[in-house]
């Protein structure tokens, strides 16, 4: 697995500033859930390493719940190895389902290409139109900073779905 992975760890360490024992198992990971095409852990663990399937899932378990993500620095990455070049058409959208008795509130910001979209941002807004104009501003900071260029192309913007 170490030659399948040697190409993603390194994007990953040029993008994250990570240790390199946590690039080495996100990017195992990463390429476990993508081989698996699915996104049980369960599943995950029981062919991410050589080890029991019990150990697998505990250190997958583990990563996510000591470890604290830097949102902005994962968009910044997203933007980083996207294929979709400046300028950036940015939709900007809220969803509410539930599952399993649980609601999910979530505002979402995507970078948009033809009929696709890359999430960049999110997070789970009490209000929607008070943490609109934030995401749209760490957006356009994210952007700027990854693209040199992006300082002087046009955003357009499409809001979708904010009616709280």
């Amino acid at each position: 697995m170490a030659v399948k992975d040697e190409g993603l760890r390194a994007v990953l360490q040029a993008h994250l500033p990570w240790h390199r024992a946590r690039i080495k198992f996100l990017a195992l990971l990463l390429i476990t859930l993508i081989g698996e095409r699915h996104v049980s852990f369960t599943r995950a663990a029981s062919v991410l390493t050589s080890r029991s399937s019990l150990v697998n899932l505990r250190r997958i378990q583990r990563f996510f719940a000591h470890y604290s993500l830097n949102f902005d620095s994962v968009a910044r990455l997203l933007v980083a190895i996207s294929p979709i070049k400046p300028p950036y058409r940015l939709s900007l959208d809220r969803t509410h389902w539930k599952f399993a008795g649980v609601e999910f509130n979530i505002l979402c910001l995507t970078i948009v290409a033809d009929k696709v979209s890359l999430p960049v941002l999110w997070l789970e807004p009490i209000l929607t139109l008070v943490v609109a104009p934030c995401l749209i501003k760490r957006a356009i900071q994210i952007l700027r900073s990854e693209r040199s260029y992006c300082s002087t192309t046009c955003v357009f913007l499409v809001v979708r779905g904010l009616t709280t």
